[in-house]
């Protein structure tokens, strides 16, 4: 899933930087709606098995952008929304 949504991320910023002289920031939501848990974590970084020293060396080379997921299950819309709201 994070890598698919990292290609979406790509895909958006390759797109504005052919047609604007700056990008704007993207903030990626997830809207989950499956069957069992969410058991991916909310960060890119989540998705690999690294021991904290790993962490602690890798991780500035690494992406690792946050999710806000919408776990539509578990969650009352109208107030995940309100509390991204500015």
């Amino acid at each position: 899933m994070y890598i698919q949504l990292l290609g979406y991320l790509t895909e958006i910023y390759q797109n504005q930087y052919k047609n604007v002289e700056s990008i704007s920031i993207v903030i990626p939501f997830v809207f989950y709606h499956g069957e069992k848990e969410w058991k991916l974590g909310n960060r890119f970084l989540d998705q690999f098995v690294l021991t904290n020293q790993e962490i602690d060396i890798l991780k500035k080379f690494m992406p690792n952008f946050k999710i806000d997921l919408f776990d539509l299950k578990t969650i009352e819309l109208k107030d995940k929304l309100e509390s991204i709201t500015f």
